[in-house]
């Protein structure tokens, strides 16, 4: 037996001790070439950072949105959640450089399989790893899975073709990496498809889908979908979340779709945004950020309830969205010095139909 410690980020899901034995086995000796170090886009911590989802669904539309209608929106806060909700694609690809990593170093002792113990639920977890499989109508140079000792459910299906990877799919079911510490969501389901497939547009393209999340609060979300496309050191990213249960001042308007788009230069470390508020059963896409804007969207609500000095506590909520470095760092008309007038027309950027959100389903057979 030998103990592992595996990096702290994969610690944040499954921290785990493996098991190793000597040996090796000629046949499966090739397939170690054939494990990337990665099967998704790594996304710039400019607009991206992982917090845990039921932190970020509580703070979300802070403001406006909560018991009292006169504290002044926080654009800061407002826009952190939208780089919370980019962040949930790190977070799944934290978890496949990890596990990756993990099976390439077995692969040099001419294993295709290990085992470990789940961090905090003391389950055994089983991967496995395959050459050339079917799925989805495709076949897949290779495929990692990882189980659940206990009931062999699924916990990680990961497909790839070549190395560095040109094409994968990625479906993650947390509960089943760890039961304790994802006792509160035993639905949520992860699905990120990854194409280096070069366009006049892009040169790497993803799309990473979520449902399942427990909408416990008001504010919650309990699914997103966003694609993000890299052209060089730009990234742009359009998606949505589903909030089912929010409401402004109506509580018969309850159920939104909070819509994005966002253009990031990951070299000079600045971004804009602009962000959308719609009905979670809004069958169409267009104004989303526009007419649906959440500025437009809260001074309706604010107004129709006849609100005092609704200009002033919406400020916040005005125009687009900007960022340097690493935060947040202003709202409004005004272009801050550094984004020019060419990088902060986004317009062309288009969020989904938020009904498409809130019907948004992920299916993972065996989990």
């Amino acid at each position: 037996m030998k103990t592992r410690n595996l990096l702290s980020l994969l610690l944040l899901f499954f921290g785990f001790t493996a098991c190793q034995d000597n040996g090796a086995d000629d046949a499966v000796k090739d397939l170690e070439k054939g494990i990337p170090k990665k099967v998704m886009m790594d996304l710039p911590r400019t607009v991206s950072h992982t917090a845990k989802m039921e932190e970020l669904s509580r703070r979300t539309f802070r403001g406006a949105s909560v018991s009292n209608p006169f504290e002044k929106v926080n654009g800061r806060i407002m826009s952190q959640h939208l780089r919370e909700i980019i962040g949930e694609g790190d977070r799944a690809g934290n978890i496949t450089k990890e596990l990756l990593a993990m099976m390439s170093n077995y692969k040099k002792n001419g294993k295709d399989s290990f085992e470990y113990k789940g961090k905090y639920d003391n389950r055994t977890k089983r991967g496995v790893l395959k050459k050339k499989v079917s799925f989805e109508g495709k076949t897949w140079d290779y495929e990692l899975t990882v189980t659940d000792g206990g009931t062999d459910k699924l916990a990680v299906r990961m497909l790839w073709n070549g190395n560095p990877t040109k094409k994968a799919l990625v479906l993650i079911k947390p509960f089943n990496l760890d039961q304790k510490a994802y006792k509160s969501v035993p639905k949520a389901l992860y699905r990120i498809d990854y194409d280096t497939k070069k366009t006049a547009v892009a040169d790497e393209t993803m799309t990473v889908s979520l449902t399942g999340w427990i909408a416990s609060y008001r504010l919650s979300t309990d699914k997103l979908k966003f694609t993000v496309t890299r052209k060089g050191d730009i990234f742009e990213f359009f998606g949505n979340s589903n909030s089912p249960n929010m409401w402004i001042v109506k509580q018969a308007n309850k159920g939104k779709n909070y819509a994005f788009a966002i253009r990031c230069n990951a070299k000079t470390k600045i971004a804009v945004a602009k962000l959308g508020l719609a009905p979670q059963n809004l069958d169409e896409n267009k104004d989303l950020l526009s007419a649906y804007s959440l500025y437009n969207v809260y001074k309706k609500e604010l107004d129709a309830k006849k609100y005092p000095q609704v200009e002033k506590y919406l400020a916040g909520m005005k125009g687009a969205s900007y960022y340097k470095g690493y935060t947040f760092h202003s709202s409004g008309d005004k272009r801050p010095e550094g984004f020019s007038a060419q990088f902060v027309d986004i317009s062309k950027l288009t969020p989904f139909k938020p009904k498409t959100i809130s019907d948004l389903k992920i299916e993972m057979a065996g989990s």
